[in-house]
């Protein structure tokens, strides 16, 4: 039973690791974009790009119930198209 858990917590794990880094890079490319407006004098794009990964972990921890949603529908849904979870 032990290597079924690990296999069905690795099928389920996988996607969703994929799903946040997925979430989080679009959200932080359109965070760069966004903060590409306010550019001035005093405000760069190298200032814009490091409040963008500055705030990085706060978008993985607001994303985080999402893409494990998203991760755990997609693996046990590949499970399910292999027929390995009835």
């Amino acid at each position: 039973m032990r290597i079924l858990n690990r296999y069905i917590w690795s099928s389920v794990l996988l996607p969703s690791i994929g799903v946040v880094f997925t979430i989080v890079a679009l959200e932080s490319l359109f965070s760069f974009l966004a903060e590409l407006e306010n550019l001035r004098r005093d405000y760069r794009a190298l200032q814009g790009m490091q409040y963008s990964a500055t705030t990085m972990p706060r978008r993985i921890y607001g994303f985080l119930p999402l893409a494990i949603w998203l991760g755990a529908l997609t693996g046990l849904g590949m499970l399910a198209n292999r027929g390995e979870l009835t």
